[in-house]
């Protein structure tokens, strides 16, 4: 690796709190962009020359330009602050000037019954199948899959009812579990001979890779192991919970813009996921009742915490 970017890569990670994913998507960008300059320096017209390409190929979503303007603008500044380069500022307002094209409708959300199609299809007869249940079940419950990867056994409080996420910029978050997931979860870990570490002991890239296996045995070509996620938010939100709510519940971190609902939504988060989420519903329309709702209790919590 470039030590320039090794450099970055330890800015992103121990100054910033960036997680190890994020950052290889960073780097991947930048390597990108020096790949197609060939030999040539970074400089504003070979950013340039770079979106209008992207541009005029149309085979980047406009979405994926945004997110390599935003990675770019961000390491074109760390480079200004360090090296008081022109260059570099000269970079900066070359991409500010970038105008990607409008994005497209995002794909709509699964419906639950394809949801159940998918969630089904792994094979709980055997160690590998009930592993994969249970992480399409936490996809299911908003987790992103880099979050699933790095669970171990101590973060699932099966008794008390919640999973511990570490999310992005190690934000710690609870998420409540349903009672139709829970005895999945149960299964496999009460089949699983680990005591610690990570419980499903697998990269990103095998797990997303069987769970876009399952997708096509269910008849759902094409879709990813996001669209769980993706799709439990929409789902929440088609069953009542506030918006607040269901971003407590996925980790947003744009919660840091509406401080005032931080606290409120902590609470907010476990009661939707028991309220409103499709995996805590008895039957079509029916909630789950009021005293399943499990909240953490402080003993709970505490012990949780001591263990880390």
């Amino acid at each position: 690796m470039n030590w320039k970017l090794e450099e970055f890569a330890d800015v992103l990670r121990f100054e910033q709190g960036v997680g190890e994913n994020t950052i290889g998507g960073y780097l991947s960008i930048i390597r990108n962009l020096q790949k197609f300059l060939a030999a040539t320096p970074i400089s504003p017209e070979g950013i340039r020359a770079w979106f209008r390409e992207m541009i005029a190929g149309r085979q980047v979503s406009p979405a994926t330009m945004q997110h390599r303007r935003k990675v770019l603008r961000r390491f074109c500044g760390w480079r200004t602050l360090k090296e008081k380069d022109a260059r570099w500022r000269a970079s900066i307002k070359a991409l500010e000037a970038i105008r990607p094209p409008r994005a497209q409708r995002t794909r709509k959300a699964l419906s639950k019954e394809a949801v159940n199609r998918w969630l089904e299809k792994p094979n709980l007869g055997t160690p590998e199948g009930r592993r994969d249940r249970a992480a399409m079940e936490l996809l299911y419950l908003g987790l992103r899959i880099g979050e699933v990867i790095k669970l171990e056994k101590k973060d699932i409080d099966l008794r008390e009812g919640f999973v511990r996420v570490i999310g992005k910029g190690n934000k710690e978050r609870y998420i409540a579990i349903p009672q139709h997931t829970l005895p999945i979860l149960q299964n496999f870990l009460g089949n699983l001979s680990l005591t610690n570490g990570r419980v499903f002991g697998l990269c990103v890239q095998s797990l997303r890779r069987r769970i876009k296996q399952y997708a096509e045995k269910a008849q759902l070509e094409g879709r990813v192991p996001h669209e769980l996620r993706h799709s439990a938010a929409t789902h929440l939100v088609q069953h009542g919970a506030s918006l607040p709510a269901v971003m407590q519940v996925l980790g947003h971190a744009n919660l840091r813009t509406t401080e005032i609902y931080i606290s409120a939504s902590a609470l907010m988060g476990f009661e939707a996921m028991h309220t409103c989420h499709p995996r805590s519903l008895s039957a079509p329309g029916e909630a789950a009742p009021e005293k399943t709702l499990p909240f953490p209790s402080p003993t709970s919590r505490n012990k949780l915490a001591s263990t880390h």
